[in-house]
C-alpha cells in the first residue's frame, strides 16, 4: 500500500496539473482537441481515488463476510473506471461529430500555446506510463497497470492532439476537430476492453489456457504426484485462485498422500506470484 498510495499521489497531482493547463489552453485557443484531452485528464485524477480505494479495501484480509478476501472491490472499481472512460468517449465523439458534419468550425487562436501543452502532456504521460507500470508489476497490482495504460493512452490522444493544433495553425481548423474525434475513439476503444476485462473476472471467468498449463505442469513435477485433472483457475482482484485433483498412489496412508498435497500447494504458490490460495483434492489413482 506504501507503494500503491506514491504512486497513485504522483499520478493524481501530474493528472491534476495537466487537466487544468489543458482545459485553459483550450479555452484560450478554442481548441476542441485539447478540451477533450482535458477532459480525459480529469478522468484519470478520478480513476487515480478509485485505484487508491479499490487497493485499500482489495488488499485487506478475509474476514467473517468475505472468505475469501475483498480482491473483487478491486475488480469492480476498474468496471466503473471502464464506464466513465465510455462515458466521456462517446460525449467527445458526439460532439466532435456534430461539429464536423454543422461545419461549425473557427480557426484557433495562440495556436502555439496548445503545440506547447500537447508536449508537455505527451512527456508528463510517459513518465507517468514507466512509473506506474513499473510498480504495478514490482507489486502484482494489476489494477496499478491499468492506471499505467490509461497514462500511455492520455500520451497517444495528446500525439493526436499535437497533429490537430499544428495543422489548425496552418489554416485547416476542421483537422483539430478529427483529432477530437480521434481521442474520443481510443479513449473508447480502452474503455470497452477495460470493462470487458473486469466484467469477465466478476463473472469468474477461468485465467488464460496457458496460465492453467502452466499450474499443471508444476503440479505435475512435485514427487508422488501421478496425474491432474479438474484443474480450475479463477482471478479475484490482484491474486488467483487454483483448485485441482491430484492422483496418487492408493495404497498410501492417508498422512503420505496429504504430505503430497501440501507439497503441490506450496509449490505453485511459490513458484507463481500471482497464486494465493490452492485448494487440492486427493484422488486414489486406478480407482
Amino acid at each position: 500500500m506504501a507503494v500503491a498510495t506514491r504512486v497513485n499521489a504522483v499520478s493524481a497531482v501530474i493528472n491534476g496539473g495537466l487537466a487544468a493547463l489543458k482545459g485553459v489552453a483550450g479555452v484560450l485557443t478554442g481548441s476542441h482537441a485539447l478540451l477533450a484531452d482535458a477532459l480525459h485528464s480529469a478522468q484519470d485524477v478520478l480513476s487515480d481515488l478509485a485505484t487508491y480505494l479499490a487497493m485499500r479495501i482489495g488488499r485487506q484480509a478475509a474476514d467473517h463476510n468475505h472468505p475469501y478476501g475483498h480482491g473483487k472491490f478491486e475488480t469492480f472499481a476498474s468496471l466503473l473506471l471502464a464506464v466513465m472512460l465510455v462515458a466521456g468517449a462517446l460525449y467527445i465523439i458526439i460532439e466532435a461529430t456534430q461539429a464536423l458534419v454543422q461545419g461549425t468550425i473557427a480557426p484557433l487562436q495562440l495556436g502555439w500555446v496548445g503545440v506547447a501543452v500537447a508536449v508537455v502532456s505527451i512527456v508528463a504521460n510517459e513518465f507517468l506510463f514507466f512509473y506506474s507500470k513499473r510498480a504495478g508489476e514490482a507489486i502484482n497490482a494489476p489494477i496499478l497497470i491499468i492506471n499505467a495504460w490509461h497514462d500511455r493512452l492520455d500520451s497517444l490522444s495528446s500525439v493526436v492532439v499535437l497533429v490537430g493544433l499544428v495543422a489548425a495553425s496552418l489554416g485547416y481548423p476542421w483537422v483539430d476537430r478529427v483529432a477530437a474525434l480521434g481521442v474520443g475513439l481510443l479513449v473508447l476503444g480502452l474503455g470497452l476492453k477495460l470493462g470487458k476485462d473486469a466484467f469477465d473476472e466478476l463473472v469468474d471467468t477461468a485465467v488464460a489456457p496457458h496460465q492453467l498449463a502452466q499450474y499443471q505442469a508444476r503440479a505435475l513435477q512435485v514427487p508422488g504426484v501421478l496425474g491432474v485433472h479438474n484443474l480450475r483457475a479463477r482471478p479475484v482482484g490482484h491474486r488467483v485462485l487454483v483448485d485441482l485433483h491430484v492422483d496418487v498412489d492408493a495404497q498410501l496412508t492417508m498422512a503420505a498422500a496429504h504430505v503430497i498435497g501440501d507439497a503441490v500447494e506450496a509449490a505453485l504458490i511459490q513458484d507463481f506470484t500471482e497464486v494465493e490460495e490452492v485448494l487440492v483434492h486427493l484422488d486414489p489413482a486406478g480407482v
